[in-house]
């Protein structure tokens, strides 16, 4: 049954992206665009470094980039464009995988797969790479599988610094079931468990530390790259603001929302236990909820308030994936509750400057809006529900389409 229900998200999810890709080449065929698509724009940002790592491994700067998918590209001898197919493929079984386990229906399948930033999966990043390992974590709670999790986490470690992040959600996770007592696990299982996967995680991260000092003679060089980036622990200032202008800004900002959602959900998880008993939280949940908390932590507290690349933290993971399609099979809410998430929003979008003109405070609340269909999405009544999730994709196809033709012509979006 397994294997069936993973062939039918398989076949969803290839359906779904060659009809995407189709409508993004007739759309750059018809504006006399396609010429983006060529080895040339593939390598744009940060691919590029990526790029040089394959070609000739590290140095100072480039140490920010773990060895995981340069090594794997160096290997394989592909072109940028050749990558990029490969990297789709490895997105596409993982994502599958993903579905399999959520088991949503076809239509809501359809929205997880419409996420925007997921277009990094196309291109020269480690994005793919990190998807797949990190599906390979989530599936190993899920089945609770020590040799899954304990492989997935290893090859996390070693595609992006993530072991910062991955080791207080580990911790995270396993308090949680244990308090919970759903696991019915001594303190000794669950502290074994967290020890070996803590363990994995430090390992990578050391490996990755070792590939680089190879190269350049010097240990711990990431540290110092991260410093030069102007990556810093530093008090955040306001406003909030990231690179690439207020169309990019609104969608960091829309990032750094759920990062900030999933961060108060821990709090309230960890120090009320009715919250915590009303939520029942599974294993992926529980962990994608702390990542995706842990990395606008990290982005927000290193960078002073300067939010660069947090759309692609948070959206291009099976992260956000994984706790949307949980949320939108889980959770309906009153017309009284959806009022109260816009205003919300809508206050909180002042801390990215929101006020400064009535078009900005206007695009922020729009917004506002595509969140208030998404808390539609599981609405009881189902001409609502549908027409949130219909609504969605196209939103998120345009946006989608933008970041492409954005991307590829050189500016930055995440």
């Amino acid at each position: 049954m397994q294997a069936k229900n993973f062939s039918k998200y398989l076949v969803l999810t290839i359906g779904y992206y060659i009809a995407a890709f189709v409508l993004l080449f007739s759309l750059l065929y018809f504006k006399n665009k396609i010429s983006l698509i060529s080895n040339t724009t593939f390598l744009n940002w940060d691919a590029a470094h990526y790029y040089v790592v394959k070609n000739n491994g590290y140095d100072q700067i480039n140490t920010a980039f773990f060895p995981l998918f340069p090594f794997f590209w160096k290997l394989l001898h592909l072109t940028p464009i050749g990558i990029g197919i490969v990297n789709f493929g490895i997105y596409t079984l993982a994502v599958s995988a993903l579905l399999n386990e959520l088991k949503l229906s076809t239509l809501k399948s359809f929205l997880l797969l419409s996420v925007p930033s997921i277009y990094f999966m196309f291109l020269p990043y480690a994005e793919a790479i990190f998807f797949a390992s990190a599906s390979i974590v989530l599936i190993g709670l899920r089945k609770d599988s020590i040799l899954l999790c304990i492989l997935g986490l290893f090859l996390c470690s070693v595609s992006r610094p993530t072991t910062f992040i991955f080791i207080p959600a580990i911790v995270f996770v396993y308090y949680i079931s244990f308090i919970q007592g759903r696991d019915r696990k001594t303190i000794k299982d669950t502290s074994i468990k967290t020890s070996i996967y803590s363990f994995t995680l430090i390992l990578g991260l050391l490996f990755s530390f070792t590939i680089q000092k190879l190269y350049t003679g010097k240990w711990f060089t990431f540290f110092e790259s991260q410093s030069n980036w102007g990556n810093k622990l530093s008090i955040p200032t306001l406003p909030i603001r990231t690179w690439g202008g207020d169309n990019i800004t609104r969608l960091d900002a829309s990032a750094f929302f759920i990062g900030i959602c999933c961060a108060l959900t821990m709090l309230l998880m960890l120090f009320i236990p009715k919250f915590r008993d009303k939520l029942k939280f599974t294993k992926p949940m529980l962990f994608s909820i702390a990542y995706l908390a842990g990395a606008t932590g990290v982005v927000l507290l290193y960078r002073g308030g300067l939010l660069f690349s947090l759309n692609r933290f948070i959206y291009a993971t099976p992260f956000l994936l994984y706790a949307l399609g949980y949320f939108i099979s889980h959770f309906s809410f009153k017309l009284k509750q959806v009022g109260v998430l816009f205003f919300t929003t809508l206050v909180f979008w002042l801390l990215f400057n929101s006020y400064t003109h009535i078009h900005n405070f206007l695009c922020f609340a729009i917004v506002s809006g595509i969140l208030v269909l998404v808390s539609f999405v599981n609405n009881n009544n189902k001409l609502i529900a549908t027409a949130s999730v219909i609504a969605l994709i196209a939103i998120n196809n345009v946006v989608a389409y933008y970041l492409i033709s954005k991307h590829l012509s050189g500016f930055w979006v995440a």
